[in-house]
């Protein structure tokens, strides 16, 4: 797998670090963590079966203990469907406070199986 590329299915991980003015904020009492992941319409070429888009609201972990503000999700298998742009948020709750990241945009990849007519066999 190459490592610039995200492709349908990689069990990706995505980290976020929370910060204010420049500061990473300390979220190991955070109420709430998750990300929020914007996923395009697609039509599946084989099947032509049609996803409208959605807003997947991932809870994630803070694996280094929280204090650097850094938090994470690791995409299981079949969570990245589709290929195209997608968008992804973070959100925090503090205290009733909500924190936000700013929003991200990323490109999913299709592998060759995925495209009909490339890896269909031949006899």
């Amino acid at each position: 797998m190459s490592a610039n590329e995200i492709r349908m299915n990689d069990r990706t991980t995505f980290r976020d670090t929370i910060t204010d003015d420049g500061t990473a904020v300390d979220i190991s009492s955070a109420s709430l963590q998750q990300m929020h992941f914007f996923k395009p319409s697609w039509r599946n070429p084989r099947t032509n079966e049609e996803f409208p888009p959605e807003v997947a609201k991932m809870t994630t972990t803070n694996t280094s203990g929280g204090t650097d503000g850094i938090h994470e999700y690791t995409a299981a298998a079949a969570f990245l469907d589709r290929p195209g742009t997608w968008r992804r948020q973070s959100k925090v709750t503090i205290s009733s406070k909500d924190w936000y990241t700013d929003i991200v945009e990323f490109e999913v990849h299709e592998n060759l199986e995925d495209i009909p007519g490339v890896m269909e066999t031949t006899g």
